[in-house]
């Protein structure tokens, strides 16, 4: 290498050597401190939250499925008692009709 590239080299090296200087007492510096800390504070606090949300929703989901489990037995049951409603009301008919029969077969 050359006399004036080792100088480039050189005066590159102290210049990164500065920067590297001035970053760690940036980094170092308690107001960047500080909002590190308020930082990683406020991505627990919102990890806690979102936990508890998570929880909620899960808990919330399970209940809706319980309850629709549970409406889906009394709409079934309520579709049976339909359906021996609808029947009995056919034989009723049937019945009505028959006896109507007899009693206009004895009044003439």
């Amino acid at each position: 290498m050359t006399k004036a590239t080792l100088n480039t080299l050189s005066t590159n090296i102290t210049s990164l050597t500065q920067s590297i200087n001035e970053m760690k007492t940036i980094l170092n510096s308690s107001d960047i401190k500080s909002q590190l800390e308020i930082t990683k504070n406020s991505i627990d606090s919102l990890k806690h939250r979102f936990d508890i949300y998570e929880q909620n929703h899960n808990e919330f989901a399970t209940t809706i499925q319980h309850v629709n489990n549970e409406h889906r037995i009394k709409i079934q049951h309520i579709e049976d008692t339909l359906m021996t409603a609808t029947t009995t009301l056919e034989n009723l008919s049937t019945s009505t009709s028959a006896l109507q029969d007899t009693m206009n077969k004895s009044w003439q």
